[in-house]
């Protein structure tokens, strides 16, 4: 009804109109020969971290017998881990001690060392423990690559490059899962299909910094 009835009256201030279908937009930013690394380099983390994120609860339940209800009180840890990194490790830890660049490494490499030990048997104790360290490594990853790949683009573009992640992360959620729970049930450590990924993300990294440098 608002919409219906209360028209746009300041179309001679919009300059540029939304594009709706974010499609075209990311096909566009692969095109882009200086922040098309750092998407791809992005989107096979989110891929890493969609492989165990919403199959948890299931994957604890069949290997350590812990209840659905009780694996999501958990994953709730998760967002403790979030307001952790967002409002403290991320400005007083992260960005002060280390810049761009070696945070790259440093988050690639951690990550891929924490999901070769998860994909060991381990007891639940010392399974959450590299748990929390996996979020520890995760959660700096979108502002890092946003940081970074700003720098390449136009200022009028910034907003669109923001969408277009937030897509890709959004992409990776909708087959992983699916995938995971195939490596599940087939006694498949889905860990270790995310270490794969982030190995490979590796190389990627240090073409990235690479192109920072050059």
């Amino acid at each position: 009804m608002i919409i219906f009835f209360l028209k746009e009256t300041n179309h001679h201030t919009v300059e540029k109109k939304l594009k709706f279908n974010p499609f075209w937009n990311i096909l566009n930013f692969f095109k882009h020969k200086e922040i098309w690394l750092f998407l791809i380099s992005f989107f096979l983390l989110t891929l890493s971290f969609s492989m165990y994120q919403w199959m948890m609860p299931m994957y604890l339940s069949k290997h350590f017998g812990i209840p659905w209800n009780i694996s999501w009180f958990i994953l709730s840890w998760v967002w403790v881990m979030i307001v952790l990194n967002q409002l403290f490790l991320l400005k007083r830890f992260w960005l002060k001690y280390f810049t761009l660049k070696k945070l790259f490494i440093i988050l690639n490499t951690w990550l891929f060392i924490t999901f070769v030990i998860l994909s060991f048997p381990l007891n639940f104790a010392i399974f959450l423990v590299f748990f929390a360290i996996i979020m520890l490594f995760q959660w700096p990853v979108m502002p890092v690559y946003q940081s970074e790949v700003v720098d390449f683009i136009d200022k009028w573009q910034r907003w669109e490059i923001m969408w277009v992640m937030a897509s890709l992360q959004s992409m990776s959620m909708f087959f992983w899962p699916m995938l995971s729970w195939i490596l599940i049930d087939k006694n498949i450590s889905m860990f270790i299909v995310a270490a794969f990924i982030v190995f490979i993300n590796l190389f990627i990294t240090k073409a990235i910094i690479w192109k920072i440098q050059h």
